[in-house]
């Protein structure tokens, strides 16, 4: 809000002067900044809104990527490193999902073969 406008690229430049002369996205500057970006209308500061959630999400999709990344060392280790690609990328999968496998209801819930 407080940025010298006549430095910024020139498309930022007449959106920068409309935010900063904004009475009511002035009284919303303290909040988080993904929920100040997503009060600015798209329609009036489409650059400055697009470039300000592009931005917000990198922090997001590097800390997913990372996370990933640190599984998977984790599951391939020097002791397991003969695991194939198939197979990793199921732990993968079964490490970093957010949901619970409940073992004992799937096992109760399978029939099991009856002899003939």
């Amino acid at each position: 809000m407080t940025v010298d406008t006549s430095v910024q690229p020139p498309d930022f430049q007449m959106e920068l002067c409309d935010l900063q002369s904004d009475c009511f996205l002035q009284s919303k500057v303290n909040l988080p900044p993904e929920e100040f970006w997503k009060l600015c209308s798209q329609e009036k500061f489409p650059t400055l809104r697009n470039f300000s959630l592009e931005i917000l999400s990198l922090f997001g999709s590097t800390y997913i990527c990372e996370s990933a990344f640190s599984t998977m060392n984790l599951i391939k280790s020097k002791s397991r490193n003969r695991i194939h690609d198939s197979s990793l990328e199921s732990c993968i999968r079964l490490a970093t999902t957010g949901c619970s496998i409940e073992i004992d209801k799937l096992a109760t819930e399978k029939q099991c073969q009856s002899s003939h």
